[in-house]
């Protein structure tokens, strides 16, 4: 809005313009008259000075509300970045799997030569253990044979033998099975002592089913209470 005061011909002095924000939006112009010193001011120069003077006062009320809301959109654009900064969810970094671990193979036991095997049953089939009547235990000469046996059974890993439990005719053949078991026995464990494999050796009792001498005297007892070995192969 605008607001001019007309100098009137008839007054002569300085004039003095004064521009102040009364109301928001609103600029005011007053004219003040002084007592006549002079030449009396046209009025189409007064007329001039208040337009230039208003013109003025305009441009810059729109220059600062152009800048007022430059302002406020980019606060506005800067919150919006931050909202949307918060509210993003942090990225997640996959670990990758790891990988396999290769778990070594044991080696496998290597096969017997042909001449350990040869040398195995020609040990087995020279080995043969003697023991007293109605006995289960291990002579001197019975462990030695047992400890050469020992040897070939530790070089030929995957050999399996088997001993067979023997006794005279004398006595119940239930009885006799029982002795024959026991003397078939006694001889893996003396094996196994010696680091033998438990499932290397078999065991079998026959009793008096299989004598070895026919006859029916002293020595043909005394050479039926036995135990045999042979060989079962690999395992």
């Amino acid at each position: 809005m605008l607001l001019v005061c007309a100098c009137s011909p008839h007054y002569t002095g300085t004039l003095d313009l004064d521009f102040r924000d009364r109301t928001p939006g609103l600029h005011q112009v007053w004219v003040e008259r002084y007592p006549r010193r002079g030449p009396p001011i046209p009025k189409i120069i007064c007329l001039a000075v208040i337009f230039d003077a208003t013109l003025r006062a305009l441009k810059t009320e729109v220059v600062m509300k152009s800048a007022t809301r430059v302002w406020m959109s980019c606060l506005l654009g800067i919150a919006v970045s931050l909202v949307g900064c918060a509210k993003r969810p942090a990225a997640v970094t996959e670990t990758p799997p790891a990988p396999p671990v290769a778990v070594a193979q044991p080696a496998p036991e290597p096969k017997p030569s042909s001449a350990e095997v040869r040398n195995l049953d020609a040990l087995i089939s020279k080995i043969v253990l003697h023991f007293d009547f109605d006995e289960a235990v291990l002579k001197p000469e019975d462990q030695r044979q047992l400890q050469k046996l020992g040897e070939v059974l530790r070089t030929t890993k995957t050999a399996r033998i088997r001993i067979s439990g023997n006794c005279d005719e004398r006595g119940t053949e239930e009885y006799n099975l029982a002795l024959g078991h026991r003397r078939a026995e006694v001889a893996k464990k003396y094996l196994v002592d010696l680091g033998i494999e438990n499932a290397r050796i078999d065991t079998v009792s026959y009793g008096y089913e299989k004598p070895l001498d026919p006859r029916h005297n002293e020595e043909a007892w005394s050479a039926n209470r036995r135990d045999e070995f042979s060989s079962l192969g690999d395992y």
